[in-house]
């Protein structure tokens, strides 16, 4: 074997086909990491393996696929015959002299990763664990090569069915998002292109680090026994040729048998995470609640197909961590209907999620799973980083419009500049998965319940029919009585009572006419609160223009300051141990005149908590958020916008909504961190890679030629 492989090895140096081959490699990955690293600033070397794989593709056919039968057509076979080798020892050397041939350009591909480390930034060592699938691939490609040259005596023939069996391979590959399910998993099993997929999303796939060896190992078997059957060996040979042709058929079993199987494995055990910030990892805690689910659930996975491969890989792989979660992929151009079933009327996000157990269902979008990260702002959802880049470039337009200097704008040009170029892209899918399928396996779930029976106004949502009920469901987070037209009753405010008493929480919005109610103010009078009579006006208007308390906790981080009123009360509080009353919203009223005149304020709106938690919010002016937007003017429409988002906050200061019981790492960053590389830096890698090393292996070529030109000349002169 070591006969035939420096045989072999140094005549593909003699090879100028060979040479060329190994030079357009080299210059075909110089121009992949200039185009994608260096011009753009990409870090990562996953772009280049990825090009260079079709880039194989193209150039070891043409060496592999003339290794067997140009020796048959030279006739230069018989010369191998003369040796002390076997055949297995001919086969297994061509194939070790090509492999370690197209080493060559290779060795410049490990280069890389060192190259950008360098350049400071992208992971060294996940480079190098990429470069090791491409070897195997590289693997793959010689030994299919040889196979179908051992059956040929043109080289052309060869070269032909080889590049047509590798173009219908790559084409299964691109068609298989066609088709879905199953049919696209037997594609994608076939193309040895998509199995290299998975090690430039960051995963290293063990069952295509399989595939590549174990279909070479049958593909140089096959070579062995057809390179046999083609040449006339001795006896012995012959008579084991029937052994070795079980042997072949057992291998192509076991083959097939161990490739189907190991794509039957689960995701999670058949896939390692190498991606620079373990995207695809999932936290222990996550693991261990998945594990406990003893319920089925249903993950429809709604339209994949038209994203990218690591965003499908970790929602698999999170599926895969219990029996009980069935995952399912809806096309939603193809099952018209599905979406339907569940009130939704367009197509959401790609990737977005539909999670479903026999208790309930919830909707994820997958803009959850994505957020950016700025140092001054913190993580924002990606329509509130849309927000804020668009607001500041306006305000800037704005200003700039109104005449403002260079030196006035660089404050915002600079925050606009940093959102643009400092935000990072973040992913975290799994908090809004997780707590999803803890929302639909919860038993109760906190719910926001609109009081009727007595004329409550805008109930739609979630009403809960007082007069019908026994008692407040256990799930109850919040009650909101919404101006009532008529008294409760005794038994029904004892259930209000109880309620509160089991830690319920209450929003009651009212209208000076419930000054009358009396079983309604007993109950609010438990509070520590009472109502005065009549509302309270601004010089014989019933609208005043209240000050928002913006230090109350229910206002936290709102923008609001004013807020106009119609038919506002004026509450009167008293204090009750362990209670805590903050004004929300209050007005100014003059008293008097002249030197006697005091002003006095009066609390429209307060907040209570209880030992220190939220407990209540009365809030008076009901008019006020019940209003028809037809009958109102451009500018009671934007005094109705401030005065919904007084409800807003006020629902959100109350309402425990639910919440994961578990706690998550912080977003990890999606996107790798582009990279600064210098014009003469780039310039040099350019030529280096592009220009000197293919010229140097092109020319070394003929150098060798010329030597032994001179060689052979100096030798007809002695003679």
């Amino acid at each position: 074997m070591v006969i035939v492989f420096f045989r072999e090895f140094k005549s593909l140096f003699k090879n100028l086909k060979a040479m060329l081959c190994i030079a357009a490699l080299v210059f075909a990955s110089g121009m992949f990491l200039v185009v994608n690293n260096i011009n753009t600033g990409y870090p990562g070397i996953q772009a280049v393996f990825s090009n260079m794989s079709l880039a194989a593709a193209l150039a070891i056919p043409p060496v592999a696929a003339s290794s067997i039968s140009d020796d048959r057509r030279k006739e230069s076979d018989a010369l191998l015959r003369a040796l002390p080798v076997t055949v297995c020892d001919i086969v297994i050397g061509k194939f070790l002299a090509i492999f370690a041939f197209f080493m060559i350009p290779t060795a410049v591909l490990a280069l890389y990763p060192t190259v950008l480390s360098v350049l400071g930034a992208g992971s060294t060592a996940q480079g190098y664990i990429i470069l090791l699938m491409f070897i195997a691939l590289e693997v793959f490609l010689i030994a299919l090569s040889m196979m179908i040259s051992s059956f040929s005596r043109k080289n052309w023939k060869a070269m032909l069915v080889t590049y047509s069996i590798l173009t219908a391979l790559f084409l299964f590959g691109m068609m298989a998002s066609l088709f879905g399910g199953a049919v696209e998993q037997v594609m994608r099993f076939v193309s040895p292109f998509r199995r290299f997929d998975p090690i430039v999303f960051g995963m290293f796939d063990l069952t295509s680090l399989l595939c590549y060896l174990s279909f070479a190992a049958l593909f140089l078997l096959v070579s062995f026994e057809k390179f046999k059957d083609n040449n006339a060996y001795a006896q012995k040979a012959k008579r084991s040729g029937m052994g070795v042709s079980i042997t072949a058929v057992v291998l192509a079993v076991a083959t097939l048998g161990i490739n189907v199987g190991a794509v039957i494995l689960p995701e999670s055990k058949t896939r390692l995470d190498i991606s620079d910030n373990g995207i695809y990892e999932i936290s222990e805690s996550t693991v261990q609640f998945l594990e406990n689910i003893d319920e089925d659930i249903t993950v429809y996975l709604i339209n994949p197909y038209a994203a990218e491969e690591k965003l499908h890989s970790y929602i698999r792989r999170y599926c895969e961590q219990n029996s009980k979660i069935k995952l399912k992929e809806v096309d939603t151009t193809k099952d018209t209907e599905f979406l339907t079933k569940y009130g939704m009327t367009e197509a959401p996000s790609y990737y977005s999620l539909i999670i479903e157990s026999g208790k309930r269902w919830r909707f994820v979008d997958s803009e959850e799973f994505f957020s950016y990260y700025h140092a001054e702002m913190g993580f924002m959802a990606p329509t509130e980083y849309v927000y804020y880049g668009t607001y500041y470039e306006q305000l800037y337009s704005y200003y700039e419009q109104k005449g403002a200097t260079k030196e006035d704008l660089s404050t915002l040009y600079d925050m606009i500049e940093s959102l643009a170029t400092e935000s990072v892209y973040c992913f975290n899918a799994e908090e809004p998965i997780t707590e999803s399928i803890e929302y639909v396996l919860a038993d109760k779930i906190p719910t926001v319940y609109f009081v009727t029976g007595h004329g409550e106004k805008n109930t739609a949502s979630n009403p809960l029919d007082i007069t019908a009920i026994a008692e407040i469901p256990s799930n109850a987070a919040l009650l909101i009585i919404n101006d009532p037209e008529t008294d409760y009753t005794a038994s029904e405010i004892a259930m209000l009572q109880k309620y509160s008493d089991r830690g319920g929480k209450l929003l009651v919005l009212t209208a000076p006419e419930a000054y009358s109610m009396g079983r309604l103010c007993g109950f609010m009078k438990g509070f520590g609160l009472s109502l005065k009579d009549g509302a309270v006006s601004a010089d014989g208007s019933t609208t005043v223009s209240t000050t928002v308390n913006t230090s109350a906790p229910v206002f936290s981080g709102a923008s609001l300051t004013k807020v106009d009123i119609i038919n506002g009360s004026s509450i009167v509080t008293e204090d009750i141990d362990g209670l805590k009353y903050t004004p929300m919203l209050t007005y100014g009223v003059i008293e008097g005149e002249g030197d006697e005149a005091e002003t006095t304020t009066e609390t429209l709106a307060v907040a209570v908590t209880k030992n220190n938690a939220p407990k209540l919010i009365w809030i008076t002016g009901a008019d006020t958020f019940n209003r028809s937007s037809a009958d109102m003017t451009d500018a009671e429409k934007t005094q109705y916008t401030y005065a919904a988002y007084c409800i807003q906050y006020s629902t959100l200061w109350l309402h425990t909504a639910f919440s994961s019981r578990l706690s998550f790492e912080q977003p990890k960053q999606y996107d790798v961190k582009l990279m600064s590389v210098s014009s003469g830096e780039g310039t040099v890698i350019g030529v280096v890679f592009i220009c000197l090393i293919p010229l140097g292996i092109v020319g070394s070529y003929f150098c060798v030629k010329y030597v032994r030109k001179k060689r052979s000349k100096a030798v007809v002169t002695e003679e």
